[in-house]
């Protein structure tokens, strides 16, 4: 379950209890595991067709997809492509919808869906402000057109940057004109709203909307209690979530348990996500088959009695300028788990600088740092039972409720009054 539909959604419960009547419009048969409630009245919410990212012409043969020949089905005929020339048009055909057809975004499809059910909800009854969070930037299309035509006011959320996401890489002709839509469009919203002040700082410096920090959050009634361990059981470090095709590495903290294997020291690690396969070449490279358990997604629910289970929490970042900026979300969910967190990949940025400050965690990217943070935290748990947490209190300001108040009232200032 991608961290930004967590945000999402919750952002629409909590503007919805506080009285505001909040309509939404999404998209039907998404490619990403469901498994997050609808804590919305049903009535409230349109969910729309698209053209998916896989687009097939049963008539050419050809799969359209971002996925590579061998992730077509094989039921599908003629759609892997076999002799040279044909691979060749493949690929070509395949770099043609990537680079030209994707733009801004692989969810391009769902903009005319998307602006017809917007509009259609804008002329049933009085809406006062738009409000559209990317990604995928389509959404903000959406929004942005919506606002132009009916004359109403709209918000950006930018969860990440637009043109400047670090985990993507486009050519000097699509940047180009990735730049100019972007700042098209998002200079024509009323404000902007993102997740991070470095974040913030960036969109300030290019855009003339006033931009607002409201930082992701956990959603307390969600989060289970901090488990009790055993001091007889080996120390139990849970990761969940994406490796971004290698970018977020593991690499790091599999030295740190071979160098805890090698002193024998009782730990084991559970990977949770959708890219198990990389993982588990990761994991060979590593020679720690017999340390780390990779295992698939979980449904929402599961993932954070999971993380509340856990003896440490493993927090996995690109080690990349851009990443210094990122609080994601999943920082936050383990924030409400009450678990110590331990971070590789970023030694410095807002998401450490967090982490120092509230004291809750460590944050290292050597392996033998990370390899004697873990010998004492299991020795700690042979000591007392269970590791040791933050108090509620620290981190009692990052609650959902608390920052979907702040941007009801940023919201409500930007409203025409009626």
């Amino acid at each position: 379950m991608a961290s930004g539909a967590v945000r999402t959604g919750q952002t629409a419960k909590y503007l919805h209890l506080f009285g505001h009547d909040v309509r939404v419009v999404s998209a039907d048969d998404q490619p990403l595991r469901g498994g997050l409630p609808l804590e919305l009245p049903r009535e409230n919410v349109v969910y729309t067709p698209w053209i998916g990212a896989r687009i097939a012409s049963s008539k050419e043969g050809w799969a359209l997809s971002g996925a590579t020949a061998a992730e077509v089905p094989a039921s599908e005929p003629h759609a892997s492509p076999t002799s040279g020339a044909a691979v060749a048009a493949w690929h070509a055909l395949r770099w043609l919808q990537r680079h030209a057809l994707y733009v801004p975004d692989r969810q391009i499809g769902w903009y005319p869906y998307a602006l017809r059910a917007a509009l259609s909800i804008v002329h049933s009854q009085p809406i006062d402000l738009i409000y559209a969070s990317a990604w995928p930037v389509t959404s903000l299309l959406v929004a942005a057109s919506a606002s132009s035509m009916r004359g109403i006011p709209w918000v950006a959320e930018l969860r990440d940057l637009w043109s400047g996401h670090h985990y993507r890489e486009l050519h000097g002709w699509q940047r180009d004109i990735d730049l100019r839509l972007e700042r098209r469009v998002l200079n024509s919203s009323a404000a902007l709203v993102t997740v991070s002040q470095p974040l913030a700082d960036a969109l300030a410096r290019t855009f003339r909307p006033p931009v607002r920090v409201i930082l992701n959050g956990f959603d307390e009634p969600d989060t289970a209690p901090p488990s009790q361990g055993d001091p007889n059981e080996v120390l139990r470090v849970v990761y969940l979530g994406w490796l971004y095709g290698g970018k977020r590495d593991p690499t790091p903290f599999f030295q740190a348990l071979r160098s805890l294997r090698a002193q024998g020291k009782p730990i084991r690690a559970e990977f949770y996500g959708e890219d198990a396969s990389l993982v588990q070449r990761l994991v060979r490279a590593n020679a720690v088959e017999d340390m780390v358990e990779v295992l698939g997604p979980v449904p929402h629910a599961e993932s954070l009695a999971t993380q509340a289970a856990a003896d440490v929490l493993l927090l996995l970042m690109y080690n990349a300028p851009g990443e210094e900026g990122v609080l994601t979300g999943k920082l936050f969910e383990y924030m409400g788990a009450r678990r110590p967190i331990l971070a590789v990949g970023a030694p410095e940025g807002a998401l450490s600088d967090l982490l120092r400050e509230r004291r809750l965690g460590f944050v290292s990217s050597d392996p033998a740092a990370i390899a004697a943070q873990l010998s004492a935290w299991i020795d700690q748990k042979r000591r007392t039972g269970r590791i040791q947490t933050h108090p509620s209190s620290a981190v009692a300001d990052f609650k959902r409720s608390v920052q979907v108040e702040k941007l009801s009232e940023l919201l409500c200032s930007l409203a025409p009054r009626r």
